[in-house]
């Protein structure tokens, strides 16, 4: 092989080495801002979130329904694949009939006055002044039929 071409390969292997250890230190750089604006962030988070850090509650486990409570939380759901608890969380407020709502669930929680219901629809419906659909309401294993009604605009 001649020296010149010995040269330019030699040259472009260098070149290639170069490169190699540039784009291994951009990635690095770019690891470390990535890690620090993750950390900015929940900082600012922290400053700003007065519901749910505080709590140490995840934001992203919540669902907005504002009435009758203003947040339903379904705690572990974003982090895990169960849920360790459900929790309704709403403001303190001093209006009378809020706060009377407030109550009412606080009764019906400690009463254990609340069940799980998954509502399946049936292939069955019927169209009239609205939608009315027979529903499967499962309840303890057992399926009882339920009429929901809809109506239309």
């Amino acid at each position: 092989m001649q020296d010149w071409l010995k040269t330019i390969d030699l040259e472009n292997r260098r070149l290639d080495a170069a490169e190699q250890r540039l784009e291994e230190k951009r990635s690095a750089i770019q690891e470390s801002a990535r890690e620090l604006g993750r950390r900015q962030a929940l900082k600012a988070t922290r400053k700003i979130d007065r519901v749910f850090k505080p709590r140490r509650l995840n934001a992203d486990d919540s669902k907005v329904i504002f009435h009758p409570v203003d947040f339903v939380v379904f705690n572990g759901m974003k982090l895990g694949p169960s849920i360790r608890n459900i929790i309704l969380l709403d403001r303190q407020t001093r209006d009378v009939g809020h706060r009377a709502i407030q109550r009412s669930i606080e009764r019906a929680i400690e009463r254990e006055n609340y069940e799980w219901q998954t509502l399946r629809e049936s292939r069955q419906a019927e169209f009239r002044d609205g939608c009315r659909c027979l529903v499967l309401q499962t309840r303890c294993g057992r399926l009882l039929p339920r009429e929901i009604t809809t109506v239309s605009n």
